[in-house]
């Protein structure tokens, strides 16, 4: 359903961008396995992009996360460009989450500063469907992923993304507020 997919489109990107870091991100919930971080660390390295040109975020567990740890991480490094991969059905609720933010976070403090950080710099997070990149890598891409589009759970997915576009656009959308190390085991 894509993950694979944002990895090999991640490491083509890098590869036409060289001098760029590239973040490897989410939380896994089970501590007894690798992080999803380190998984697609282990994954960017094995199609070409050096170890130091990767950034391990292993704070997230869902999109919310991954979007507010990215806008603190732009903060702190003060990065400029910032282009976030995945999937084309994934993008419009992403933007939503982003556009929302600060509602959604509760007017978290870290949160509100890392917005108006990027507000007043003016930075631009440009979300990248990985479907549009990997048809570069291999044109054999093409047909795997018109394949991919024509299953039921691709359909099920897209279904489901509207939906959190409806909630978020709602005032409905709930997140975990609550970091990973925070949870009872279950």
């Amino acid at each position: 359903m894509g993950g694979k997919a944002r990895v090999i489109a991640a490491a083509e990107i890098g590869k036409y961008f060289p001098e760029s870091k590239l973040i490897s991100n989410s939380h896994s919930r089970d501590s007894e396995k690798p992080t999803h971080a380190a998984v697609i660390a282990e994954e960017l390295q094995s199609a070409g992009i050096p170890a130091e040109r990767i950034v391990q975020e292993e704070e997230s567990i869902d999109t919310y996360s991954e979007i507010a740890e990215l806008l603190k991480m732009i903060e702190a490094n003060k990065w400029k460009n910032i282009s976030v991969v995945t999937s084309d059905y994934h993008i419009p609720r992403a933007e939503k989450l982003y556009e929302h933010l600060a509602e959604i976070s509760q007017q978290d403090s870290d949160i509100i500063a890392a917005l108006q950080y990027c507000k007043d710099n003016e930075i631009k997070i440009n979300f990248i469907a990985a479907e549009t990149i990997l048809p570069f890598r291999s044109k054999r891409y093409e047909s795997i992923i018109t394949q991919a589009k024509e299953t039921e759970e691709y359909k099920k997915r897209v279904e489901f993304e509207a939906e959190g576009v409806d909630r978020i656009e709602k005032g409905l959308y709930q997140v975990d507020l609550h970091k990973p190390e925070d949870k009872e085991p279950r």
